[in-house]
C-alpha cells in the first residue's frame, strides 16, 4: 500500500520541478502531493493501531489541533473535485 503512495509523492515532486513556472498547475500538483501525504499518514496510523490493538496496547492520544488550518486543508483538497463539477466552495470562519 505504501509503495504506490510513495510513487505518487515522488512523481508529484518531479512534476513540481518541471512545471514550477505555471502557477495553476503547481497549485494542483501540490494538492495531489498533499493528498498523497495525508493518505500515507492515515494508512500508517491505521497499521500502527492495528498492531497495537492486536497486542492489547492501544490507547488513543488526543492532541490540540488548529481547526481553521484543518478546514483550510480540507477545502483545498475538495476544491479540485468541486471545480471539476462546476461547484463553488466557500469557507467563512468567524473569530
Amino acid at each position: 500500500m505504501m509503495t504506490p503512495i510513495n510513487c505518487i509523492i515522488y512523481f508529484s515532486e518531479m512534476l513540481l520541478a518541471s512545471f514550477k513556472k505555471e502557477k495553476k498547475t503547481v497549485k494542483k500538483i501540490k494538492m495531489i502531493r498533499h493528498g498523497a501525504n495525508l493518505v500515507k499518514f492515515y494508512v500508517k496510523d491505521l497499521l500502527d493501531r492495528r498492531i497495537l490493538e492486536n497486542k492489547g496496547e492501544f490507547e488513543p492520544r488526543f492532541t490540540p489541533q488548529n481547526l481553521e488550518e484543518l478546514i483550510d486543508e480540507t477545502i483545498s483538497i475538495m476544491k479540485i473535485q468541486a471545480e471539476h463539477k462546476s461547484i463553488k466552495l466557500l469557507m467563512n470562519i468567524s473569530s
